[in-house]
């Protein structure tokens, strides 16, 4: 006598997830793949003298050898190894009972490599050193998706001084940092991209913040900085595209007749779409290496982006220092 076996529409459902998960959506069924393993399960049968389960795995385009079973047992899961993950497999499961009987084919579930997909990749940048009260720029532009698929982005602070962390879901957030302090302090930042199925592992990145030095004169007077009016700036721009809208950074060098100047220089600028004021000036002062990093308000649209900076010295501009940059949006 012939042994049926009873089965649902959807034969295979739902196990686990494994690393570098691969889930896969066929007619009513689904499974999790990792890159050399998958693990399926099925509905148990009813059958009083059931006795197991064989599961017969094919590659595309050959046949099933139901002399040879990928795995036998009593369990309604197994998982079977060192599979390859550009290879399409297919599925049967077969019951049989006590008797020998074996059952026919239940419904079979395929996957493709084109249905794999792969956990993306967070990188949240280079390690940075600014001077307090600087604006900072945070850099996730360096994550990736194997696949190719479009990335989410959430940003968290995880060490230091707390900051108010503007536009944290987004590629580029950006924070002002913290001022008064009595010794540098150390900012850490974590980033978690998702292709909307799967989260990447976070990524960590380091701001350190440098205190505004001060210099000593011969009697041990504590007095600023005094700057040589001879000093000028070197603005370069950066555009990023963020769909809607745009973002741009400035990187001013101060340098004078030796080089790149010392950090602590205050630098006041104002970025000018066209003819339009993009919100209001940003400040900051430079970091050991001369320079600080300057950022727009968001905008829409094509033309003229400029960004125009002077160098202060005891609040009261350099006007031999002034300099603009220009470059077209299109």
């Amino acid at each position: 006598m012939a042994f049926n076996l009873s089965l649902p529409l959807s034969v295979f459902r739902f196990i686990s997830f494994y690393f570098l998960i691969i889930t896969a959506f066929v007619g009513f069924s689904n499974f999790s793949l990792a890159a050399t393993q998958i693990t399926l399960a099925w509905d148990e049968n009813s059958e009083p003298n059931l006795a197991g389960y064989c599961l017969y795995v094919r590659q595309a385009n050959r046949n099933f050898n139901y002399n040879l079973p990928a795995w036998e047992g009593s369990e309604t899961f197994c998982t079977i190894y060192n599979l390859t993950d550009t290879v399409e497999y297919c599925f049967v499961i077969r019951a049989y009972d006590t008797n020998g009987n074996e059952s026919a084919d239940s419904n079979e579930v395929c996957l493709s490599s084109t249905s794999i997909n792969h956990a993306p990749v967070a990188n949240a940048g280079s390690d940075q050193t600014v001077i307090e009260r600087t604006e900072v720029l945070l850099d996730g532009s360096g994550s990736s998706d194997p696949d190719g698929d479009e990335l989410l982005y959430q940003w968290r602070q995880t060490g230091g001084v707390q900051v108010s962390l503007m536009d944290e879901w987004d590629m580029n957030p950006s924070f002002l940092a913290p001022d008064g302090l009595t010794q540098d302090e150390l900012l850490t930042f974590e980033l978690v991209v998702s292709d909307r199925e799967l989260n990447s592992s976070p990524d960590m990145v380091a701001v350190t913040v440098q205190t505004i030095p001060e210099q000593t004169d011969t009697i041990g007077a504590s007095q600023p900085n005094v700057f040589e009016p001879s000093m000028t700036l070197e603005p370069s721009i950066t555009l990023f595209n963020k769909g809607r809208y745009y973002q741009a950074k400035a990187t001013v060098v101060v340098v004078d007749e030796t080089g790149p100047a010392d950090k602590g220089i205050y630098v006041e600028g104002q970025w000018y779409f066209g003819n339009d004021q993009i919100g209001d000036k940003v400040s900051g002062y430079t970091n050991p290496k001369g320079e600080v990093k300057l950022n727009s308000e968001r905008f829409v649209g094509t033309g003229n982006l400029c960004f125009t900076a002077v160098i202060y010295e005891n609040g009261i501009a350099l006007v031999d220092s002034e300099t603009q940059s220009c470059i077209e949006v299109q």
